[in-house]
């Protein structure tokens, strides 16, 4: 019994050395105004999707109701930001 606490305690102690903290996320450019990186609907009851996500190789919005409906929208990239602007028309 003494024999599998001292292999706990050496597994735990082992597991304490090998975590690390995850580096802390990409904030958008502060001279940015926070309309440009936040979803909005426009006056013409479109909707303007935006995604700050400076690592991404690709962005997509997926519309549709069933799995049938699902059409994937490509985002375009501009300083980080993905942006996608979307009037319910399929292409």
């Amino acid at each position: 019994m003494k024999r599998h606490a001292i292999y706990f305690a050496l597994a735990l102690a082992g597991a304490a050395f090998t975590l690390q903290a995850a580096p802390l996320p990409a904030m958008p450019d502060p001279s940015l105004p926070v309309s440009h990186f936040i979803t909005q609907v426009n006056a013409d009851k479109s909707i303007t999707y935006r995604l700050f996500a400076p690592d991404a190789r690709r962005v997509s919005i997926v519309t549709g109701a069933t799995p049938d409906s699902f059409v994937s929208h490509d985002m375009t990239k501009a300083r980080g930001i993905s942006a996608l602007d979307y009037s319910g028309s399929k292409k």
